[in-house]
C-alpha cells in the first residue's frame, strides 16, 4: 500500500499477526477513501461492530469467488 495506491482492500478475518478488523483499523486514518472488505466464515460480533463503526465497509462470506468480491465492491457503501 505504501508503494502503490489501491481503491479496494480485501483481507481475511484471520491473519497471522492480527485480525482483519485490526488491520483495517490500522489503515483507516491513512487510507480513508479505500474500500475495506473482510472475508469471513460467518458474521461475528467483531465484524458486525466494525461495519457499524465504519472500520470496514463490508464483508464477503466464504467460500469466496472473484465475482462475489467484485459484486460486493460495486455495492453502495
Amino acid at each position: 500500500l505504501e508503494q502503490q495506491e489501491a481503491d479496494v482492500l480485501v483481507v481475511d478475518e484471520t491473519m497471522e499477526d492480527c485480525s482483519g478488523v485490526d488491520f483495517c483499523m490500522s489503515l483507516a486514518g491513512r487510507y480513508p477513501d479505500m474500500l475495506k472488505l473482510i472475508i469471513i466464515d460467518g458474521v461475528s460480533r467483531e465484524v458486525a461492530e466494525a461495519r457499524q463503526k465504519g472500520i470496514i465497509d463490508g464483508y464477503v462470506e466464504k467460500p469466496v469467488s472473484d465475482t462475489a468480491i467484485r459484486n460486493r465492491a460495486n455495492q453502495p457503501v
